[in-house]
């Protein structure tokens, strides 16, 4: 063979090498699925710092694992799988859904196509603020499902956003030692929430209220001419019992926004009002439950001038929403009323009738935090809190 002929073949198969190699790399980058650099989260997660009174942080950063799963790329095995094990829905959209560590270990040694396991930065609570309360705090605008996308490694929200809210931080830091496995709610007259801290299960829990709604009740009676003679009379609270009428009672509870209620931001599943008032309500306590929250609110109408009852509010000031009839001379009669107290030369007045839920109010500058029965021993440490953090 020819040194030219050689020549030629070498040629020719360098030529047909090249050829082939470029070939396969234009498979390789077909068939290789698109760089997944946006999802969908699955799930409620904070997509934004949550800011409260006076600057305070009640967020902090976490990074955590997370799958970034690509549906079209699942094998339908596969997808069947993680449809059980994952308890999600798949359309067409990348979903991202954040997992323990030990689930992220389980799927990146499985080398799925599809499935790739990233880490996601994204808010928490800050230690003493209970998550169900930022939920609540937060709403459904800032839990709400959004587009995530990834930057430098980590994925988080496109657009995360701080929200201010109503929540003092160092109050509510105060508070949470005090709370223990009950609840404890601090509320100011135009229905802004100031803390709630305690367990989930108590700060909606409905129980026994007892004596504690025996105050606004009282001040709708007394705003009212013919019960106000009525309570003025020798037979006092027995005689109101009776003259006040069941029909007329049940609606003072409604005014002052007892049994089944959404509070503006909080629902609160407490059991319907008894369509016939027992005149032991009075005398006794007998037969209302509600969260600690709806006793805290039913003191809101002798706190504000208009004796209105305004919703509950984590951010601007809740809406006066209905009226209870409660006139200006009636709450201060009530208030001066109750059991009072000085913490650092500021009154407080507390409430505290047994098993019931305690009340602790500081009119003038119209606050009200309410303890649920099983933590009322705190109400004295409640109102030295209030007082150190009195605006």
């Amino acid at each position: 063979m020819s040194w030219n002929h050689r020549t030629t073949v070498l040629t020719s198969s360098a030529g047909i090498a090249a050829i082939l190699a470029v070939a396969a790399l234009a498979v390789f980058r077909l068939s290789s699925p698109p760089t997944v650099t946006q999802a969908e989260m699955v799930g409620a997660s904070l997509t934004g710092p949550v800011v409260g009174q006076g600057g305070q942080p009640l967020t902090r950063m976490a990074i955590s694992p997370a799958l970034v799963i690509t549906p079209n790329q699942l094998q339908i095995a596969w997808r069947r799988e993680m449809r059980a094990r994952l308890h999600i829905r798949m359309g067409q959209k990348p979903l991202l859904i954040p997992v323990s560590a030990s689930v992220a270990k389980m799927w990146a040694a499985r080398h799925l196509a599809g499935v790739q396991v990233v880490k996601m930065k994204y808010w928490v609570p800050r230690a003493d603020v209970p998550k169900s309360v930022l939920t609540m705090a937060a709403g459904p605008e800032l839990m709400a499902s959004r587009r995530w996308v990834a930057h430098q490694g980590l994925w988080s929200p496109a657009e995360p956003r701080p929200m201010h809210v109503s929540l003092n931080y160092p109050l509510t830091r105060a508070l949470a030692p005090l709370a223990k496995d009950g609840a404890i709610w601090v509320l100011q007259k135009n229905g802004q929430v100031l803390a709630a801290v305690g367990t989930q299960r108590m700060l909606l829990h409905a129980a026994p209220v007892g004596l504690s709604a025996l105050p606004p009740l009282l001040a709708e009676a007394a705003s009212d001419a013919h019960l106000k003679t009525v309570l003025e009379g020798a037979g006092g609270i027995d005689a109101l019992a009776q003259k006040w009428g069941s029909g007329a009672e049940r609606q003072a509870l409604q005014n002052l926004g007892f049994g089944p209620a959404s509070l503006g931001v909080v629902n609160v599943q407490s059991p319907a009002l008894p369509r016939s008032i027992d005149s032991t309500l009075l005398t006794s306590g007998n037969g209302l439950s509600a969260a600690p929250v709806q006793v805290a609110r039913a003191y809101l109408p002798l706190l504000n001038s208009q004796g209105r009852l305004p919703a509950l509010s984590f951010g601007a000031p809740g809406a006066a929403t209905q009226r209870t009839g409660i006139k200006r001379g009636a709450q201060e009669d009530v208030l001066q009323a109750l059991p009072r107290i000085k913490e650092d030369g500021i009154p407080f007045r507390i409430w505290r009738p047994a098993a019931s839920p305690a009340v602790v109010v500081e009119a003038k500058g119209g606050t009200v935090a309410v303890l649920s029965s099983n933590v009322t021993a705190e109400s004295l440490p409640v109102a030295t809190v209030l007082a150190a953090h009195h605006a």
